[in-house]
């Protein structure tokens, strides 16, 4: 999260992002009753704007996401993948939000092979 969140200052030439996180300012609408008070009173005043930073990324992006990651992980990727212009997204074939897994590896290895 913090390359995604530094990439518009920083301006590097490639970003990889992984498991992009659900916390931000517009994922509040997704949040059951019960915890969206707690959410408005901590988090909601705080939180980055997710659409106004991925559409300001100008840097050539992966967006790696595994198969069976939490489905609000794999939306954000998908939007994410929307909204940066020069991105590609790579959905993991049965992993989940666990990079150390071997497949996860092997793709990122593959990524940084193409750099």
């Amino acid at each position: 999260m913090v390359a995604f969140l530094t990439a518009i200052k920083v301006k590097p030439d490639v970003l990889i992002l992984g498991s992009l996180s659900p916390w931000f300012k517009e994922d509040g609408a997704s949040l059951k009753k019960s915890d969206l008070k707690w959410w408005r009173e901590n988090y909601s005043d705080k939180l980055p704007v997710f659409n106004k930073i991925a559409s300001k990324i100008k840097s050539k992006t992966f967006i790696l996401v595994g198969q069976r990651e939490f489905p609000e992980l794999i939306l954000r990727a998908q939007e994410a993948h929307r909204l940066i212009r020069h991105s590609s997204l790579k959905i993991i074939p049965g992993v989940n939000h666990d990079i150390s897994k071997r497949k996860y590896i092997e793709v990122v290895k593959s990524v940084i092979n193409k750099l």
